[in-house]
């Protein structure tokens, strides 16, 4: 019964991390096709300590995850909000990343892939004496919110900065 139990969260984590990846390279696609076009993003400060989760480990994935919706507001619309928010104006309009939570497609994804990191690490028998953890970021449902997730993800790990 355990090994079943094993098999299951290693095709879980397995099936989760693809989807994953697909979804990013999608955005990445995505985002790299409307630079190519001419499309500017607007510049905005960094949210890690809002979208953040971080579970330290040995072993440490990265977990993207559009776990809020994406809020894009119209020039005029966003004119009366920005300075409250301090986002930045965008040629297409204000760009404010997150929006109200997405219930299914982000958060059922995100607690599949914490569910599965404790299957891992409560089985001494899977990986003994190392555990995994994971870095996850929201997305915001933005391909270049997610762009730059990934991107300051990477970088804090090159440089050793862990969030």
């Amino acid at each position: 019964m355990k090994k079943k139990s094993c098999h299951r969260c290693w095709l879980m984590l397995s099936v989760l991390v693809i989807v994953t990846l697909r979804s990013v390279s999608a955005q990445l696609t995505f985002t790299f096709q409307q630079q190519a076009a001419g499309h500017q993003r607007p510049q905005r400060e960094s949210e890690y300590a809002h979208h953040l989760i971080r579970i330290p480990g040995d072993i440490v994935f990265g977990g993207l995850f559009p776990m809020h919706e994406h809020l894009v507001l119209s020039d005029h619309a966003a004119t009366d909000g920005a300075s409250a928010s301090g986002g930045a104006a965008g040629s297409i309009g204000m760009e404010f990343p997150c929006g109200a939570i997405k219930e299914e497609k982000g958060i059922q994804r995100l607690e599949a892939m914490l569910y599965a990191l404790d299957l891992i690490n409560d089985d001494p028998h899977i990986l003994p004496n190392i555990t995994i953890g994971a870095v996850i970021l929201d997305t915001c449902s933005s391909d270049t919110h997610a762009l730059d997730q990934s991107m300051e993800f990477v970088r804090s790990y090159m440089n050793k900065v862990r969030f």
